[in-house]
């Protein structure tokens, strides 16, 4: 239950901040109506397809093998880059589509081999002075991982389960106009919390922006 109320949380906190910041206004001074401009800009800039590509350093601690696949228990590295579609639908709210290209492979029994990730999240995000945008991904992944043991046993595991995570991307064009609409990014991401294992990463890349009309 504990993980429900924290995306709950993360949702609300979302939206809130979006309120608060980008939504204010100083009592008709020049410096509230230039902030309160900046702002709308970005919003209204943000209804559009984008897409990005994503380096991400992946984690899978198996704690009960025999509901793992058989994956001895202990913790595993993997990376895979990710790749997603998304579009804003609202000025708070993307909706993005997530298929990962595995980058590790299972030469060492410290690895696990991401075989196929996919993803469908929505992303209530807020903008943080004016200049930062945060981005909180909910929704549902699709995994499968191996893992080749010391003495050649293969073992493999699908992960299905519900999502969160955390981004923060800055758009440059906010501060050189010339460039076109690039977003540089990180964040974190839960992709599986069960009880027999947990999947877990840390990701950072580029997001551009574009429209089609």
């Amino acid at each position: 239950m504990r993980k429900y109320i924290v995306i709950a949380l993360l949702c609300a906190i979302g939206g809130n901040a979006h309120a608060q910041l980008t939504g204010r206004k100083i009592g008709g001074s020049d410096s509230g109506s230039a902030d309160a401009d900046a702002g709308a800009s970005l919003a209204v800039e943000s209804h559009k397809l984008y897409v990005g590509a994503d380096y991400t350093q992946a984690r899978l601690s198996v704690s009960d093998p025999s509901k793992a696949g058989g994956i001895p228990q202990d913790d595993y590295d993997g990376q895979f880059v990710d790749i997603r579609v998304g579009y804003r639908v609202l000025s708070a709210l993307g909706i993005e589509v997530h298929g990962g290209v595995p980058l590790s492979d299972t030469g060492s029994s410290g690895d696990v081999k991401s075989n196929h990730y996919f993803g469908v999240f929505a992303v209530p995000t807020a903008t943080l002075f004016e200049r930062f945008e945060l981005g909180f991904p909910l929704g549902y992944t699709f995994s499968k991982v191996s893992h080749r043991s010391d003495d050649g046993t293969h073992q493999q595991e699908t992960l299905n389960s519900v999502a969160f995570g955390i981004n923060l991307e800055v758009p440059i064009r906010q501060f050189w106009d010339g460039l076109p609409d690039i977003r540089i990014g990180g964040g974190a991401m839960v992709y599986d919390h069960e009880s027999a294992s947990r999947y877990y990463g840390f990701h950072y890349g580029l997001r551009y922006d574009f429209g089609l009309w």
